[in-house]
């Protein structure tokens, strides 16, 4: 006879979504850095006239490595929105099984949102390109 599910433990739940964040973070920031050197070891191929075939190669593998920062930037943000929906319902619930009670995953999970929340909004402001200051023939 199979056990009844009992409701999952809404503490291990934030510790676990907080941990998650901080891995996605971590990785987001290892593929950017990763990406940046590529691009800089391409350049040097380039500049030492090294072998157009490896070039050639060398200009996928940085492909491939802007490819995965956005898959990352999403599987982060998806995990994000997970951790800040769950301190959200338990916020919200009066039921004492829902409510947060591990202050340091609390203060981590507030500390986590608040990062990428300014991440985000730092993003946001150097994607953003002023094209009003712009003449009628002048590419940006």
């Amino acid at each position: 006879m199979p056990h009844p599910k009992k409701p999952a433990d809404p503490n291990r739940q934030l510790m676990i979504k907080a941990k998650t964040c901080q891995r996605l973070r971590k990785e987001v920031e290892y593929y950017t850095k990763e990406l940046k050197d590529n691009e800089d070891q391409l350049q040097g191929m380039k500049d030492g006239n090294r072998d157009p075939y490896d070039i050639k190669y060398f200009e996928e593998v940085v492909g491939e490595s802007r490819m995965i920062i956005p898959d990352s930037n999403r599987r982060l943000g998806a995990a994000v929105q997970d951790l800040a929906n769950l301190m959200e319902s338990a916020a919200e619930s009066s039921e004492p099984e829902v409510q947060l009670t591990d202050e340091e995953w609390i203060a981590t999970a507030k500390n986590i949102l608040e990062q990428e929340k300014e991440f985000v909004t730092q993003e946001e402001a150097a994607l953003s390109t002023n094209v009003d200051d712009l003449a009628d023939d002048e590419a940006f």
